[in-house]
């Protein structure tokens, strides 16, 4: 009895949404990502969905499998089986490591007589919110998820608090970023099919968009900011003192050994093989969805989503929302043709919010379905592939559509022409544990991800559907009329200690039309004639005013929970420096600018020594 009401007291307390423990996915800035990557080219683990983030189940499977794989070096081994331990927390572990009280439930009134022992067992098992946390039985092999004889409940209350400071340093001036969030959870698991997680976070900014490397940050609260200075005055990024909130509830069922996984959250999302990728990028804004996973067989998984995007709030919480009323779909159909070789077929749509059961259907591909109930919805198609020399390297890319003709004369000079590319590589480099270098291409067109407003039935008024959410595109964290060169180098030779080095150069349009999300292209303009110097023209790097980025950036983060400290300690340090180009007609060469001809464009400097530091506290 009195357990049944510390359980309700510690409901009751929490009236914050669910996150739980075995099937509650993983978020994707957790390290262990690093890991599964590289083990994936080392044909350490079988082919996984490139849909992100995984559950904790998955992750679990994933490193199991991978500590019993011939191949796997000591280091490597070692590494691994500390990430296992991290996601296994145990009773026996302090208290404070997980930041938390937990309550664990085991029992099966039916088989009480037949199997006495039950209550005993599940006294000394870990119940951290998994039917199986390694724990072998006889006959077991260790990982795997078996099939329980009682049923398993859990709850666990807790907290943590992160702080990030940022600064930049430029040529006469310094600037400085902060924020801090402490965040409340409930969270466990209802049977070993049901997971659940409710949180909420409260966070106090100040912030500098100038600390930040192009291109880099995203928004870390929901909804809008809270002035202090002013109860009732509100901001979309506020360069001064503000409180926020954040919301992240996540419910999880998972069936038939994870064959079938749904999960209804408000996460963030990835979609593709890609360092972010084109439909949904790792970058994009959580918002709530649906998701569902299917994977029947080996050699084929079908992710799918039905949610509602959100709006930024630049003008007031009515007045910025009434044109922007979205819900959005997408699904994934991926072949594991073999061990190196894969293929996606991908279809999303950004629909203005109505009844619409045909954008929540699995099986109905809404690039086809427009067809059947009109055009007032901005459709996206795409493909994924990739190819592995197994053990050493993957090979990846993808093509993403928004609207394109192939009769067109001068495909690749009209606007109405518009996609976005991606092509990479990921080398697992010999002999360095959970070490990867990586180098990847992307191209963002000219109106990619942008819609002119539509009149629609339902709505008063043409409504907006770029493809954004909360004023963040979903797809790739450029800007229209960009591309991007990424080398990176990623390692985790510790379970506990991970560093990044990254080289990034970005180009983007500054003059040229088509190079913001609030251009539209007019669809009535005839683009066929369009010729070199009309407004429809495109030619990259030579129809206006570029801006070339080039930066450098090195992180690092150590968990101190290695030592039973549960605390995380992170750094990072990035060099960029910027300039501008337009094309010479005379000379046919691209000529550098005058920074002071752009003065304002460049944000009033062309070169910043950025720092950050945080730290995170459980």
């Amino acid at each position: 009895m009195k357990k049944n009401l510390l359980l309700l007291c510690l409901f009751c307390l929490s009236a914050v949404p669910l996150l739980a423990q075995q099937h509650i996915s993983v978020p994707l800035n957790d390290p262990v990502y690093k890991v599964i990557d590289n083990a994936l080219i080392k044909n350490y683990i079988s082919p996984l969905p490139t849909a992100k983030p995984y559950s904790r189940a998955v992750i679990l499977d994933a490193l199991y499998e991978m500590i019993r794989s011939p191949q796997i070096s000591a280091m490597e081994k070692s590494a691994a089986e500390g990430l296992i331990a991290r996601f296994e927390s145990r009773k026996t572990d302090p208290w404070y490591q997980r930041g938390g009280y937990r309550y664990d439930s085991e029992y099966a009134p039916d088989k009480a007589t037949e199997n006495p022992s039950a209550t005993e067992e599940s006294d000394r098992e870990e119940g951290s919110g998994s039917s199986a946390t390694g724990d072998k039985e006889d006959g077991e092999e260790a990982g795997s998820f078996k099939e329980k004889k009682s049923v398993y409940t859990s709850v666990e209350v807790g907290g943590s608090w992160q702080s990030r400071a940022d600064f930049g340093a430029f040529n006469n001036d310094a600037v400085f970023s902060t924020e801090n969030w402490l965040e409340l959870y409930l969270q466990g698991d209802l049977s070993e099919y049901f997971s659940y997680r409710f949180n909420i976070g409260v966070g106090l900014t100040d912030l500098n968009a100038s600390a930040y490397a192009p291109y880099s940050y995203s928004k870390s609260w929901d909804g809008y900011q809270f002035l202090l200075k002013s109860a009732d005055n509100f901001s979309h990024f506020a360069e001064e003192p503000a409180g926020a909130i954040r919301i992240l509830p996540e419910l999880s069922l998972s069936l038939w050994d994870q064959k079938l996984r749904f999960n209804f959250s408000r996460i963030r999302r990835d979609w593709g093989p890609g360092d972010g990728n084109l439909m949904i990028s790792g970058t994009a804004r959580p918002f709530m969805g649906l998701d569902m996973h299917l994977n029947p067989v080996d050699w084929f998984n079908l992710s799918f989503i039905v949610g509602v995007l959100e709006y930024e709030s630049t003008d007031g919480l009515k007045k910025s929302s009434m044109n922007f009323q979205n819900a959005y779909t997408a699904s994934l159909a991926e072949f594991f043709i073999t061990q190196w070789a894969y293929l996606g077929i991908s279809s999303s749509v950004v629909w203005p919010k109505r009844f619409e059961l045909g954008y929540g259907n699995p099986g109905m591909m809404s690039f086809l379905y427009q067809n059947m109930i009109g055009d007032f919805d901005n459709m996206q198609l795409g493909v994924t592939f990739g190819f592995n020399v197994p053990s050493y390297l993957k090979l990846y890319g993808g093509f993403f559509i928004d609207e394109i003709n192939l009769l067109q004369d001068n495909f690749s000079h009209l606007d109405r022409n518009m996609y976005s590319w991606q092509i990479g590589g990921r080398l697992a480099v010999p002999g360095a544990p959970f070490t990867t270098v990586s180098l990847q291409y992307t191209k963002v067109e000219p109106y990619m991800y942008t819609h002119p407003t539509t009149t629609t039935p339902w709505y008063d008024k043409p409504m907006n559907t770029t493809y954004i959410n909360h004023g963040e595109p979903l797809g790739y964290k450029l800007d229209p009329n960009s591309d991007e060169l990424k080398l990176k180098i990623e390692t985790m030779p510790l379970w506990y200690l991970n560093a990044s080095l990254m080289y990034r150069m970005i180009r983007h349009g500054i003059s040229a039309d088509g190079s913001t999300y609030t251009d539209y292209l007019n669809y009535s303009a005839d683009y066929n004639g369009a010729k070199p110097g009309d407004l429809y023209w495109k030619d990259f790097l030579k129809d206006g005013v570029y801006e070339w980025i080039h930066s450098v950036g090195l992180q690092a983060e150590l968990d101190l929970r290695f030592v039973n400290v549960p605390i995380a300690l992170g750094a990072g340090y990035t060099f960029y420096y910027r300039y501008l180009t337009e094309y010479d007609g005379d000379t046919g060469k691209i000529k550098r600018l005058d920074s002071f001809e752009w003065k304002e464009s460049l944000h009033k400097t062309n070169m910043g020594n950025l720092f950050s530091v945080y730290v995170r506290i459980w």
